[in-house]
């Protein structure tokens, strides 16, 4: 990940930088990183030291799903900013834009595949793909940090244990 994020910084790649940071730090799914606004920028932290995002729309039962909030982390902040200081201003209101011949629009998420099959692949040197960060997160969670499955669960927003089981991968050899 830090090999990774150097590279984007010293390519000046600071969108991909901040979707990398962002989905990296709230493991969230690509739908819902698509809804985050420029507003965030703006947020302060929490009193844990995190940030909080407007709701978002997630996966979940029903044709809505289920509306949550994500948290992230100061270097995701950080990196959003310095992505919004590139971008200059414009009208759109989310994050993450390309530009059409129709102006400024919000990014489909295949265009989050396209970065992580394209530019994070060849840069770490195999393959990468946006559900991968969302895993890695959950495991260093687990894994690295000490947090229990619980904390995993909440943060990918998952409704049982049994299922964020499935995104922590363990060194059976320590089991």
């Amino acid at each position: 990940l830090e090999n990774l994020r150097h590279a984007l910084i010293e390519g000046e790649h600071w969108q991909q930088l901040a979707y990398l940071d962002l989905s990296y730090s709230t493991a969230g799914r690509r739908a819902e990183i698509r809804q985050f606004k420029k507003e965030i920028a703006d947020y302060s932290p929490n009193k844990k030291g995190f940030y909080v995002t407007h709701d978002v729309r997630a996966k979940g039962r029903g044709k809505q799903g289920k509306v949550r909030q994500l948290y992230f982390s100061q270097q995701a902040m950080d990196s959003l900013k310095k992505w919004l200081e590139v971008r200059g201003e414009d009208d759109c209101e989310y994050i993450f834009v390309t530009n059409t011949k129709d102006g400024i629009k919000q990014v489909g998420e295949t265009t989050f595949n396209n970065w992580c099959s394209g530019l994070f692949t060849e840069i770490v040197g195999r393959r990468v793909h946006c559900h991968l960060l969302r895993s890695s997160r959950a495991t260093n969670l687990v894994v690295n940090e000490g947090k229990d499955i619980n904390s995993a669960k909440n943060l990918l927003g998952h409704e049982s244990s049994q299922t964020t089981e499935i995104y922590v991968i363990r060194d059976e050899a320590e089991s």
